[in-house]
């Protein structure tokens, strides 16, 4: 195993332009495996998604020899969390606020980015969102044990939905290592 600069919770340092902290510069990180040394966030997909585009801009950049840019990221961000029925509650800074039109609100902007986000590729789409759950639960210092599945498919004729489902589901699997368990806390 490298050496590498990391926290009190063993996630990997980074700097202003992504890079690792502590070397070498073509170590580069964000989301939940990476804790900004100049910026410290908590572990959200609001931020790890953020710095999904300054990281693949340095990315090109390094590859090109061009320098490096900072990124800062935004010192606050809306939390929402569906508790089912079409309710939510959320916050954001010192605010805090609940009800069905924090649902609405969760629900319009999760369908913003979804429709922004959509991936042609289901099988690559399942491949993605498992790794991305395992990195979750890697994050939380966790072994995965098992997986359960929760997939929604576009409208549209059954043998289609069926056989995205089916390029979904196979991506996924294939993505998740054998779930042995292990003396590490399950997620």
């Amino acid at each position: 195993m490298l050496d590498r600069a990391v926290d009190a919770a063993g996630f990997l340092l980074i700097g202003d332009t992504l890079q690792s902290a502590g070397g070498p510069p073509e170590v580069f990180a964000a989301g939940d495996v990476a804790s900004s040394v100049n910026h410290p966030r908590p572990k959200a997909g609001v931020y790890a998604v953020r710095q999904g585009p300054p990281l693949a801009d340095n990315l090109r950049r390094y590859l090109t020899g061009q320098p490096l840019l900072p990124f800062v990221p935004q010192s606050q961000a809306l939390a929402l969390i569906s508790s089912g029925d079409k309710y939510a509650v959320g916050t954001r800074g010192w605010l805090t606020f609940q009800g069905a039109w924090a649902w609405s609100l969760k629900d319009y902007i999760d369908r913003a980015f979804m429709d922004k986000a959509f991936w042609p590729d289901a099988y690559l789409l399942g491949k993605i969102a498992a790794n991305h759950a395992l990195g979750d639960c890697y994050a939380m210092g966790a072994t995965p044990s098992s997986a359960l599945a929760l997939a929604v498919v576009p409208f549209g004729p059954s043998h289609f939905q069926e056989a995205e489902l089916g390029d979904m589901l196979q991506g996924a699997v294939e993505a998740l290592p054998s779930l042995a368990t292990s003396s590490h806390k399950n997620c």
